[in-house]
């Protein structure tokens, strides 16, 4: 898959069959760590038994410990204080042995050998078994239809930090369709945001005539915008399809958002730029004259055209605008 989903922000974070598969991990983890546990224990005590055997024999024969030679009048285990130490070493069953240590390492690396961890990959091709909304359209992905989920991973993902494990549904056509697009390098490699999906399909729909559902149904099904229409687009925006919100909280509570597809000039060269706003605007040439004349001064020459298209809002979107 070339894309990774272009959504890197606002993303809800989900149980997944890969949070599942990490409790499972977890848990094996935890009780392979037990057993290593269990086992140093073991060992340490193994450890200390030898030692205190060793010494033990040592003072009723009267010879050191480590080395076996006759102890020197007055020595009651070792020989010497090197002897002392290297038995302390040989025999170290304390907390911060290296003994101890080393061989919970061994034992480790033992166990990972034997029980390697499955490598998991990001894309798979579910069938959906509750509705979904699609990352690309917006639409919903419906029960019992077979879809494309990719789920953000650390060895796989950019954007894993600001959204670990969060999981990205599509369409299988609107998957090809962002496909075909970084193809084309009509957008970056690395996809492109929602606001710049969203505002590309109302372009789309605008410039083919139809509304905005049909546009995204015929995208569904596979039938795509021409390449030359799409390279037309965007050549017209200059590859900037992120709309601004001009009054963003001037809603008319209706339930949809208004989407313009404004062409102008300024410096004597034309410009276009889409705008969402959430409530219908009564003269929308009027309403950018204005706009544009405010942030380009007297170079702003002009609007050529304003073209719109009313889009309902999404479900949560709708919920939150209209309080």
């Amino acid at each position: 898959m070339a894309i990774t989903g272009y959504c890197h922000h606002g993303m809800i974070r989900r149980r997944s069959r890969y949070d599942q598969e990490s409790d499972r991990e977890g848990k094996a983890d935890n009780e392979m760590m037990k057993e290593i546990r269990d086992k140093v224990e073991a060992k340490r005590q193994e450890i200390m038994k030898e030692s205190e055997r060793l010494r033990t024999e040592a003072t009723k024969n009267h010879i050191c410990a480590n080395c076996g030679s006759p102890l020197p009048s007055g020595k009651r285990t070792y020989c010497s204080s090197k002897c002392s130490v290297e038995f302390s070493s040989r025999f170290d069953y304390s907390v911060s042995s290296n003994i101890l240590r080393e061989y919970a390492r061994k034992l480790k690396d033992e166990y990972n050998a034997a029980h390697p961890k499955k490598e998991r990959q990001p894309w798979s091709t579910p069938v959906a078994r509750t509705e979904h909304e699609c990352s690309f359209c917006g639409s919903m992905i419906k029960i019992g239809e077979k879809h494309e989920k990719y789920v953000r991973l650390p060895e796989h993902d950019e954007w894993f930090d600001d959204d670990p494990y969060g999981v990205l549904r599509y369409h299988t056509n609107c998957l090809k369709f962002v496909n075909l697009l970084s193809d084309a390098e009509l957008i970056e490699y690395e996809g492109f945001d929602e606001d710049e999906a969203f505002a590309l399909l109302c372009e789309v729909a605008l410039e083919t005539g139809k509304t905005f559902e049909e546009t995204v149904s015929s995208i569904i099904s596979g039938n795509f915008p021409s390449t030359e229409l799409l390279e037309k687009i965007s050549n017209e925006f200059d590859g900037e399809l992120s709309p601004c919100y001009p009054n963003l909280w001037d809603s008319d509570h209706s339930g949809y958002r208004y989407v313009y597809a404004v062409k102008y000039e300024s410096f004597d060269r034309p410009e276009a730029r889409m705008h969402v706003s959430f409530s219908e605007l009564k003269d929308p040439s009027d309403f950018f004259a204005k706009y544009y004349s405010g942030i380009y001064g007297d170079k702003f020459n002009r609007i050529l055209s304003v073209k719109w298209i009313k889009v309902p809002l999404p479900r949560v979107e709708e919920k939150e605008t209209m309080k």
